[in-house]
């Protein structure tokens, strides 16, 4: 397990913990809720199982991202998997997938009038969503291949498989991140993430979480 984020033991009506249950220790959770509120919740939708939930209210500076355990290093291949749903429409909700070096490896965008995107609006997918419909995701990253796949509700979208990454040279998963942009407002909720990978050559070897390594700093 490289990540995982399914918030079943965090205190519903409040912000998730920012130190992820479960191994690895070193992964952890960062947001800006200037221009929303982020929460977990009992339910929204058929999401039952104590999911986030982020309001997006202000055109402000609003995300939830996920930071991969720095230790570990060289995975050649993921798996991301995840569910989620909107209670409208968007006019640009996107998951990012970023890797250490700073370069955007792909996207998963929810456009107007349920179209669905990738890397940076220039695929087209030939899934769509809808309100207030749950949806499964799974994204393979492959960094021999320098490509992303995509399937919904485990079925490989023909747009969006073997697409190459958007950035050049990313050099691994470091960060997954849920944004917002355009104008409108609008409800996600999320949960079930999960990160895999079984050809990671380095791996975590701390004992304390990072919660704990934070707590001799602050």
């Amino acid at each position: 397990m490289v990540l995982q984020a399914d918030f079943d033991h965090d205190t519903i009506g409040e912000m998730p913990a920012t130190d992820l249950a479960g191994a690895p220790d070193g992964d952890f959770l960062i947001s800006s809720v200037s221009g929303g509120t982020i929460s977990v919740e009992s339910s929204f939708s058929s999401l039952n199982e104590q999911p986030v939930v982020l309001t997006r209210q202000l055109i402000d500076e609003f995300y939830l991202a996920f930071v991969v355990d720095p230790d570990l290093q060289n995975c050649q291949t993921y798996t991301i998997s995840w569910s989620s749903v909107l209670d409208r429409h968007s006019e640009d909700f996107y998951l990012a997938f970023g890797s250490p070096n700073a370069r955007l490896i792909g996207t998963v965008e929810f456009r107007p009038e349920g179209l669905m995107t990738t890397n940076d609006r220039n695929v087209v997918l030939q899934s769509t969503y809808n309100p207030m419909t749950v949806q499964n995701f799974e994204v393979q990253l492959d960094f021999k291949k320098d490509t992303m796949s995509i399937s919904i509700d485990g079925v490989p979208d023909p747009g969006g498989q073997n697409l190459a990454f958007f950035g050049w040279g990313p050099d691994g998963l470091r960060i997954i991140s849920l944004e917002f942009a355009g104008v409108d407002d609008y409800t996600v909720a999320f949960d079930n993430l999960r990160v895999t990978s079984a050809d990671c050559t380095e791996v975590a070897t701390e004992k304390r979480s990072w919660g704990a390594l934070k707590s001799n700093f602050y």
